[in-house]
């Protein structure tokens, strides 16, 4: 792949053009074949924002009319199917390489021979001579990111360096693999050598991590990958939603003072989650919606009940025995089946038929002085999470009509969010520094420290 189309790439905004396309439509009408429509047309990408493609069709009056009976079969406000998008090959004369394109959608009704799509994603490859086996991605938004080193900065005009900029976060992970992450005025790139494993996954892996530590999901605008001299391209639409309240993040980033920290947090990450969307990211990415919700109420739902999911599925060797058997909340059952018909029965019945569960409380409790802190701390965390949690699951009322009553609500949200990266730090052994949403002004604390105090 020729190393100016790269660059074409990363740029904000580019185009190319295609003396060749066929569009293919998904699924047909019932009935009807798969409608195919040919001709040229232009790719462009403006702004860091979508892929649209405008395309001149070669046989109007047919692809007119068959595009035109296809949006006939639908009404305002359906969901549109399969019918109504197209996989597409687009090729690309003055680079020589043929891009796809899933799920593309038809913007306009035609106008003159003319319509405009919408790509989500393009892919393309081809043969390369590089032989190191590397993995990028290009991030077309801010993120903080803790830098440790230096890049020279050449002069447009004259191509001299012109300065030094410290704009460069760099090391190695536990098997050799090296990371390395530049941070420019309105993205970031990551680029990935040396690694022993699928490293586009250890790159969608290192994208959590860094979404995490910025409260944000981050998503990839473009991914470019060497492996067995092959050069494989993905471009994607990005989100261009603006984001509201973001979830705080467990760590501070935002000096080179913090790159330890960042660094320690990062190879624990990529060491412990050695899968894409794990169970705790799944639990991060409903929080983060319920903060972008921007909501109190609709926040503290989603981070208590998720800190009784992390519980269930990190933490089952601190189940604790409630010596109730199986036989012992069948008998019961039976003996309240005699009773007569009440609302006090179906409570009792209620209650003995979660006999049998584990209480998350007392679970919360052990893990957390297992982790290190007291049992005085520990149950007073548990004893504020415990009371967000039932107020929120319960739809008790929760007055938030005064500072007052927004304050103490506060305390128990920030409560639990402290609890629920303590899950995170004890699951991935995480040492270093954290920030404590407990304490006034939220300070970064050492955590052995902070354990020990």
């Amino acid at each position: 792949m020729k190393s100016e189309l790269i660059e074409m790439l990363k740029n904000q905004t580019w185009n190319f053009s295609s003396s060749r396309i066929v569009l293919t439509q998904k699924t047909p009408l019932p009935g009807k074949s798969c409608i195919t429509i040919l001709g040229q047309g232009l790719v462009c990408r403006q702004n860091d924002q979508k892929i649209s493609l405008t395309m001149n069709i070669d046989n109007p009056r047919a692809s007119n009319h068959a595009i035109l009976e296809l949006w006939s079969t639908s009404s305002q406000g359906d969901i549109l199917g399969d019918q109504f998008l197209f996989n597409a090959k687009i090729y690309d004369e003055k680079h020589d390489i043929e891009w796809l394109a899933n799920d593309v959608c038809i913007d306009s009704l035609p106008m003159t021979g003319q319509i405009s799509l919408s790509i989500y994603s393009l892919a393309g490859s081809s043969d390369t001579d590089i032989n190191v086996n590397t993995v990028e991605a290009r991030v077309c938004s801010y993120f903080e990111i803790p830098c440790n080193e230096y890049s020279t900065i050449s002069d447009p005009t004259s191509g001299l360096p012109s300065r030094i900029s410290l704009d460069k976060c760099q090391f190695n992970l536990v098997d050799g693999t090296e990371l390395v992450i530049f941070k420019g005025d309105t993205y970031i790139e990551i680029k990935i050598t040396r690694c022993h494993g699928n490293q586009v996954s250890l790159l969608k892996r290192a994208l959590e991590a860094i979404s995490l530590l910025n409260g944000k999901f981050l998503e990839p605008s473009l991914i470019i990958e060497v492996f067995a001299n092959k050069h494989k391209v993905r471009i994607k639409t990005c989100d261009t939603v603006p984001y509201g309240m973001c979830i705080p993040p467990p760590i501070k980033i935002t000096h080179p003072s913090h790159f330890e920290s960042f660094k320690n947090f990062m190879i624990n990450y990529l060491s412990t989650f050695l899968e894409e969307w794990s169970l705790f990211f799944n639990f991060w990415h409903m929080v983060n919606i319920g903060y972008r919700a921007d909501t109190t109420k609709c926040s503290s739902l989603v981070l208590s009940t998720t800190v009784e999911g992390l519980i269930q599925g990190y933490f089952k060797a601190y189940e604790i025995s409630t010596e109730v058997t199986e036989t012992d909340i069948t008998g019961a059952q039976d003996y309240m089946k005699a009773m007569p018909s009440s609302l006090l029965k179906e409570k009792i019945m209620t209650c003995i038929g979660r006999g049998g569960e584990n209480p998350p409380r007392k679970q919360l409790e052990k893990i957390l002085t297992d982790f290190g802190l007291s049992k005085k701390k520990a149950k007073g965390m548990v004893d504020k999470w415990s009371k967000l949690r039932n107020d929120c699951t319960h739809a008790n009322d929760i007055p938030l009509a005064n500072h007052d009553d927004i304050k103490e609500h506060l305390i128990l949200q920030r409560n639990a969010l402290c609890i629920f990266y303590f899950l995170l730090f004890k699951h991935i052994g995480y040492q270093g520094f954290f920030i404590d949403y407990t304490a006034r002004g939220h300070p970064s604390k050492d955590l052995s420290s902070y354990k020990s105090s």
